[in-house]
């Protein structure tokens, strides 16, 4: 029988040649990039090496982020017969010395190459086999185990920190319901991948409710992360888990990904009962064209959304052909208008593979080149610098003017957190007296979550980013007191003498990039 090792390039990620995300902590990197210390984060795991490792007989070691000495030290005491790699468009470059690890210290394995970062044509050689596609097939296949069974989905809890300090009560399971994206935008590598088809992995809402509720009584959590890239365009699969939690008396929430037409199929209410607790929308830019933005107007359904305490992932992108800097302007002061509750920005940016790869490749607009040869390097496309030729733009204003989306949407609204308060206090108080117990029952989750973050408004009054966004913050701390009565002691305690030693402490490690490495997750199957 093999043995089967799966891994991830090793860190350090990120740093002063590198991008602020690299994938491992999208949180940090790309949805609070400008909110200084009290910006959330969490490392990232590489979830298809755990699906993969869970659905195969082989005994399978997984590996997140190992250090070179760790990954050297699971290659001499394995004894492995295969490693698999997987790694991003930005992590190509690390990838060469990765192999050179594994080839030195176990020179009898076979190395499998997989994960998006294959769309690099010339990583290829360095494997002996690489996976284009569905990891779980491909593996199984290649280690002649048997093709076709049922998937089985892996426990994977994932936990956000701030201030440097573990959020337990936002821990959640992820669950991947479907791969790739039959919308086919033109920059999305998922949707390049899959060949813009949906391969869904659970097959309709009776699955998925039996995944969850296998998840809640292995982890005793739940709250889940749903990875599918427009999880709400299946209308009867998410209906069908609205309709088989409430027979089973099952309160799940769940953070997923879906689009302003998908959403638009949805009252506010409808989205609660499905299990809706917060939804990244991708908003791109307002005339880009894609079939997906074709909804409802953004501030309509964020007000809607906010109004039953969803909280919403606004996604932009600058640089599409058509963005001069009044443009970008005034499609920003829109998304600011609305106020999501976290906003990513980042530039048009392509992969190889995508339509758009291939339109600026034929136009020869690159700048210098393709990105790693000769143009942007590989591990700076993570949607902060320009990689090819704009028609109305340099790349130094165009960068210049991403960064400042962020830093205006920060000074505006401030750190993500109190949004997030704000909006589950919208919540609370509009749903604490509906006629339906089921949304009565979602306004005491969020009950809670304010009593666990009103500790956390001191620190931010101290550190608000300007005297509008102070005034904000001591009116929503104002509502809190009104509404949850005096802090007892222990808030108090953790309010003003906790929090701002942590808040000092963030502050310290940011400023000298210390602590901000991801630590070794390591997970063995059937061993």
């Amino acid at each position: 029988m093999s043995r089967l090792l799966l891994t991830t390039v090793c860190r350090p990620v990120g740093g002063a040649h590198e991008g602020p995300s690299m994938g491992v902590d999208v949180m940090k990197g790309q949805l609070c990039v400008s909110q200084g210390a009290l910006r959330t984060a969490g490392v990232g795991w590489a979830y298809g090496l755990e699906y993969i490792a869970a659905n195969l007989t082989s005994p399978t070691t997984v590996l997140h982020w190992p250090s070179e000495g760790e990954l050297i030290r699971e290659l001499c005491d394995g004894h492995y017969d295969t490693v698999g790699i997987s790694y991003t468009f930005q992590l190509v470059p690390r990838l060469s010395r990765i192999v050179a690890l594994v080839r030195t210290y176990a020179p009898d394995v076979r190395v499998v190459l997989g994960g998006y970062g294959t769309a690099a044509p010339e990583t290829h050689a360095l494997g002996d086999h690489v996976c284009d596609g569905d990891g779980i097939a491909f593996m199984r296949e290649l280690l002649g185990e048997r093709v076709g069974q049922p998937i089985e989905h892996p426990t994977i809890v994932y936990g956000n920190s701030l201030l440097s300090l573990p959020i337990d009560a936002g821990r959640k399971v992820m669950i991947c319901t479907g791969l790739g994206c039959a919308t086919g935008c033109d920059f999305c590598a998922s949707s390049a991948k899959f060949r813009q088809r949906y391969q869904p992995l659970v097959a309709d809402g009776d699955a998925l409710f039996a995944v969850m509720d296998d998840l809640y009584q292995r982890t005793g959590i739940d709250e889940f992360q749903l990875f599918d890239e427009n999880f709400l365009v299946d209308r009867p699969r998410a209906e069908r888990l609205a309709e088989l939690c409430q027979q089973h008396d099952r309160h799940f929430d769940f953070f997923t990904f879906a689009s302003l037409r998908s959403l638009a199929q949805y009252t506010a209410e409808d989205l609660v009962r499905i299990g809706v607790s917060a939804v990244w929308v991708g908003l791109e830019g307002k005339h880009a064209g894609y079939s997906k933005l074709h909804g409802e107007k953004l501030a309509a359904l964020i007000s809607r959304l906010r109004r039953v305490g969803i909280l919403v992932v606004g996604s932009m992108i600058v640089g599409f052909d058509y963005h001069t800097p009044a443009i970008i302007h005034d499609e920003l002061e829109e998304i600011l208008d609305a106020e999501p509750t976290y906003l990513q920005c980042l530039i048009y940016g392509p992969t190889p593979g995508t339509a758009l790869w291939d339109r600026l490749e034929q136009q020869q607009r690159w700048r210098g080149g393709p990105p790693g040869r000769g143009g942007v390097p590989y591990e700076r496309c993570d949607g902060f610098q320009l990689g090819f030729e704009h028609p109305h733009m340099s790349a130094d204003e165009l960068e210049g003017l991403q960064r400042r989306c962020t830093e205006l949407d920060f000074e505006r609204h401030g750190p993500s957190i109190y949004r997030a308060v704000a909006t589950w206090y919208e919540g609370w108080t509009n749903l604490r007296d509906a006629a339906e117990p089921w949304l009565q029952a979602r306004a005491a989750v969020y009950e809670r979550k304010l009593a666990g973050c009103r500790p956390l408004l001191p620190v931010g009054i101290a550190r608000a980013p300007t005297p509008a966004v102070r005034s904000r913050l001591v009116a929503l701390g104002d509502r809190l007191d009104n509404a949850l009565g005096p802090a007892a002691l222990k808030e108090r305690i953790i309010a003003h003498g906790v929090l701002p030693v942590a808040e000092r402490w963030t502050r310290f490690t940011l400023r000298y990039h210390a602590l901000q490495q991801p630590g070794l997750i390591r997970r063995r199957y059937r061993w």
